[in-house]
């Protein structure tokens, strides 16, 4: 696979998360002005996360041996299963955003992010157009989610986990197989 199939893979598993939180605030007709805000702020996390991580998985790389290969297969898998885990979850409660809240979504949705930086130099050669890929998309995905979660329903958000969570298993377990 290569390395543009790669990132737009992972960037679209990252989104849906954020896809699936904005679908189930749009049933609760958020305004288009705080749909943007809080997209271009999910925008800039998932730009930000990425890449405190890869800063900080520099580090460990040079310094702990332990085979990159190994670290994307566990943070893929995990992150997985935690999708999984979203998709079984009927707890979940979503209410309307204001600052603080759009912080802790936007933060919420890209601590995957972060984890994924760890590895991201392995996984990709050029790190800015990754980032800028995964800044974009989780920003498209954010605002289609508030668009389609005012008019879909509660479907879209449960199955974008299950979606997300296949997908980022069948990462994991390809990585393993390179």
């Amino acid at each position: 696979m290569s390395t543009i199939s790669n990132v737009f893979l992972i960037a679209f598993s990252l989104s849906l998360d954020a896809f699936a939180l904005a679908a189930s605030y749009g049933l609760l007709g958020i305004s288009k002005k705080k749909a943007l805000f809080t997209a271009t702020t999910v925008g800039i996390f998932h730009f930000l996360m990425p890449y405190v991580g890869s800063l900080l998985g520099n580090f460990l790389f040079d310094y702990v041996y332990i085979k990159p290969k190994i670290i994307v297969f566990l943070v893929f898998f995990c992150l997985s299963i935690n999708m999984f885990i979203s998709f079984f979850d009927k707890d979940k409660k979503t209410n309307y955003l204001n600052l603080i809240e759009i912080i802790l979504f936007a933060f919420s949705v890209s601590i995957d992010s972060f984890s994924v930086g760890l590895t991201l130099n392995y996984i990709a050669s050029k790190l800015l157009l990754s980032l800028i890929t995964f800044s974009i998309i989780s920003f498209s995905m954010t605002v289609i989610g508030f668009i389609l979660g005012k008019y879909a329903g509660n479907a879209l958000k449960k199955y974008s986990y299950l979606i997300g969570g296949a997908l980022l298993l069948f990462y994991s377990l390809l990585v393993l197989t390179k």
